[in-house]
């Protein structure tokens, strides 16, 4: 059984604009989709009545969890572990080898060199590129809002860790669930010095930070929204220009359901702190 998600990829699922990325709908068989449907482990999560909090099930406890179902565990094993992952690598590179090698020259020098990267399931091994898989989900909302972090923050615009180069979301919308969380793709209003993307981006908390947080509409704009819809496979090629929020999810008894994916570098492709959050953050003082 052919478990990839990229099994129905065609070139008119690629889109450079507003950054890489590929959109494939029905990506998997229909029945195939549906068998996964059905077993989706909601029960599995924990949740403890939280409005619209995000809430994961990580690889390693799929695997060992024996109520989670064979199919789910093969179906992460193909995209994270073992040795039938090493062939998900290729094919993801065949889609997006050329604009890694062209938005990290310093990190590759060519296709050929993402082709020989050793890879690894888990960053704890010893590899160059690691796969990561995981379901994912957003839990009931009783308030409309958009997604709650662990940390109690909303999920606002923002690029993915800087060490991911490809980041992916398979949508697996329930079919009586009308509360949105489409996925809105965002874009530099103006060609910015790297140092000043950091800054808008604001990612420490300060108050100089809240202040420009609540100006950034004046340099990102909203580029493209790809809806939540069922079968859906969202992959795109990560940096700091790849900037993405959630929209807010109106009040459902659903959970917004989707298993998320990817591939992460053995180190970061840039340092995420800006000059501000390097100056503003105190435990790098010492006063006594």
């Amino acid at each position: 059984m052919n478990l990839s998600l990229l099994q129905n990829f065609k070139a008119n699922n690629f889109f450079l604009d507003p950054f890489p990325h590929i959109v494939i709908e029905n990506a998997l068989p229909e029945k195939l989709y549906n068998e996964l449907s059905e077993t989706y482990p909601t029960n599995k999560f924990n949740y403890t009545n939280q409005n619209n909090a995000i809430l994961s099930i990580n690889f390693e406890e799929i695997q060992k969890d024996n109520e989670i179902s064979d199919l789910w565990k093969n179906f992460a094993l193909f995209h994270q572990g073992g040795h039938e992952s090493e062939n998900f690598c290729p094919q993801v590179f065949d889609i997006f080898a050329k604009n890694i090698v062209d938005t990290f020259p310093n990190f590759f020098k060519n296709k050929e060199e993402l082709y020989n990267l050793k890879v690894a399931p888990l960053e704890k091994d010893n590899a160059d590129i690691f796969l990561f898989s995981y379901l994912s989900c957003n839990s009931p909302v009783t308030k409309k809002s958009p997604p709650i972090k662990s940390n109690g923050s909303v999920l606002d615009i923002h690029p993915d860790s800087p060490n991911k180069f490809i980041s992916a979301l398979f949508y697996m919308k329930d079919k009586n669930d009308t509360a949105g969380g489409d996925l809105i793709l965002h874009n530099w209003r103006v060609n910015l010095p790297f140092f000043l993307k950091k800054i808008i981006l604001a990612k420490r908390k300060n108050f100089l930070n809240n202040i420009i947080k609540k100006f950034q509409f004046l340099f990102i704009g909203d580029r493209k929204k790809i809806q939540y819809s069922p079968n859906t496979l969202v992959m795109w090629l990560g940096s700091i220009d790849a900037l993405h929020s959630v929209t807010a999810r109106e009040v459902t008894k659903n959970f917004r359901k989707s298993f998320t994916l990817g591939i992460s570098y053995k180190r970061n492709f840039w340092d995420p702190f800006s000059i501000i959050d390097k100056v503003l953050h105190f435990k790098n003082y010492k006063f006594f």
